[in-house]
């Protein structure tokens, strides 16, 4: 709804598959935001991402990928030959978070490198990003990657701190 207040809901799942109880948010006019998500997009060989991007087509705002892009190992090869035929027309309004897979390649290197600068720095992979009136940030679940993800670490310091300067 373009013309008045939006109503979300946002909830998140473990690891283990918890689900958490659904938070309602609302937003006013001025402060919606187009952005689609998704996450597992391509395994090499198969055709079943081609809906999603075919979906991704039709909205034209920002692209919230939530991780492994592509399968098995985040490679370059299955960057070049398997993610982007099928999403590369979108990848200039993807803001990208790295999976698991992306790991299983030493330092994801090669999710860091189809990226470039949208990525965030290769060696923390979290950032932020201004989208409209909306400050986003975007964290890195591999914290065995990243120095850690627990009270202390430098993510959390950095969550830690955008938070403290948020309006």
């Amino acid at each position: 709804n373009r013309g008045g207040t939006v109503v979300y809901l946002v909830a998140s799942r473990n690891a283990s598959g918890t689900v958490s109880a659904a938070t309602r948010c609302f937003t006013d006019p001025a402060g919606v935001i187009d952005m689609i998500a998704f996450g597992d997009m391509v395994a090499c060989g198969q055709q079943t991402a081609v809906p999603v991007a075919a979906l991704a087509d039709r909205y034209p705002g920002r692209i919230l990928g939530l991780g492994d892009f592509s399968y098995d190992v985040g490679s370059a090869e299955e960057f070049a030959n398997c993610f982007d035929p099928i999403f590369g027309r979108h990848r200039s309004r993807i803001d990208p978070i790295p999976g698991n897979h992306e790991y299983l390649t030493p330092g994801a290197a090669p999710y860091f490198e189809y990226f470039g600068a949208a990525a965030g720095d290769p060696a923390t992979g979290y950032y932020e990003r201004q989208t409209g009136n909306w400050q986003i940030l975007y964290l890195n679940s591999n914290c065995g990657s990243v120095g850690g993800c627990g009270v202390g670490s430098p993510q959390y310091t950095w969550l830690a701190e955008r938070l403290a300067q948020a309006p």
